[in-house]
């Protein structure tokens, strides 16, 4: 016990949890253009040598120059040229709209404080905002609108274990998570959803710690299929905390299942040519029209061919490892189950279950067996 009291009392001391957390925007894209419209409140634009107040419907424009800085536009008139500045929030209820003009990308809104800079001529984003803050875009952008409130808590605790367990997952980007699946999909501010903001609110604080009572692996996708996966089967790395479980919750749902048909020619082209498949050798080549998955498997066909079932996954943009497979004419024919990495916990069979009543300690218990909720 005073072991885990002195792990977060170093935390605290550290500010992790206290303080905001730095999100990347647009974190994939190499923006040379952008603009900004101050959609609600008020904000302060702050600069190296001079401050600016910026009102409701103020419009900013971000336009690359060759020097490696930005000119600013404030409502079409040239404000400075730098190549930093921030923006600071009056408070929680205002936000911004972000457009990139080049490339061209949808609108996204934010909350917040923000950084924005120049990195080898293209504009980044970084948005400083408070944990709960940030959380109520996470669990919009990852699960939606509409589902049960037990839910939203297990989707809150478990992003923001996450949040907390890979805060420097970007450090040497200086900021702490990006904005997509690499972390958490973070695709503007939460819309004051009643639901989500009550699941944050009453699990403020909680985080989930694995049996060494550490902050744990809370990874999850959307479907696995009725079968979670150990982690080694994805990502060569075991974490015993990660146990594939038989989950009968997610089954029947949209994406339990799933086929895709492949041309024979171009799927044993690329097995011949990444891993030397032997396509003349006749016994092979039967066993491509006999591959069955059960249960969730490592390799493709046989442990000998050394094919990874994730590497097929990324090359013909399967939604999951987790299928079998037949010959039919010129083509093979997967018929796959679940949608997604299926380590952890699997999103729409926790739907279900909060659906039937399971609360949300019982659901996160059921696919991290182990696990201990704790309030820092």
């Amino acid at each position: 016990m005073k072991k885990i009291i002195l792990f977060f009392f170093l935390l605290l001391n550290c500010g992790i949890y206290s303080q905001k957390i730095r999100i990347g925007l647009f974190a994939e894209q190499k923006i040379t253009s952008l603009k900004i419209i101050l959609a609600s409140g008020n904000y302060l634009l702050v600069s190296d040598t001079s401050q600016e107040q910026i009102y409701t419907s103020d419009t900013i424009e971000f336009k690359v120059l060759d020097n490696n800085q930005f000119s600013i536009y404030i409502n079409q008139k040239l404000y400075s040229n730098k190549d930093r500045l921030e923006l600071v929030q009056s408070n929680n209820l205002s936000f911004l709209d972000f457009t990139p003009i080049y490339p061209k990308l949808k609108t996204r809104s934010y909350n917040g404080d923000f950084e924005i800079l120049v990195i080898n001529g293209f504009i980044k984003i970084i948005n400083n905002i408070e944990m709960d803050l940030y959380l109520k875009g996470v669990l919009e952008s990852e699960s939606g609108l509409g589902r049960p409130i037990e839910y939203y808590k297990v989707q809150s605790i478990i992003s923001r274990t996450y949040a907390l367990k890979y805060f420097k997952k970007h450090q040497k980007q200086n900021y702490n998570l990006c904005d997509r699946v690499h972390c958490q999909v973070y695709l503007g501010k939460g819309n004051f959803d009643l639901i989500i903001d009550s699941a944050i609110s009453t699990t403020t604080g909680i985080i989930m710690l694995d049996n060494n009572k550490m902050l744990a692996p809370t990874f999850f996708h959307a479907n696995c299929g009725g079968q979670t996966s150990e982690t080694d089967l994805i990502w060569k790395e075991k974490i015993p905390f990660l146990k594939s479980i038989q989950d009968t919750f997610c089954t029947k749902t949209k994406q339990a299942n799933w086929q895709k048909t492949i041309p024979l020619k171009k799927w044993t082209d690329f097995l011949e040519k990444k891993y030397k498949f032997p396509i003349s050798d006749s016994i092979s080549m039967q066993l491509l029209n006999k591959f069955q998955q059960p249960s969730r498997l490592t390799f493709y066909l046989d442990p000998i061919y050394k094919i990874p079932l994730n590497e097929l996954r990324d090359e013909f943009k399967l939604k999951s490892t987790f299928f079998s497979a037949e010959i039919i004419d010129e083509n093979i024919l997967l018929q796959g189950r679940g949608f997604g990495h299926g380590v952890g916990l699997c999103q729409e069979g926790a739907i279900n279950m909060a659906k039937l009543g399971y609360k949300h300690e019982q659901i996160l218990n059921h696919y991290f067996n182990g696990m201990y909720l704790n309030k820092y």
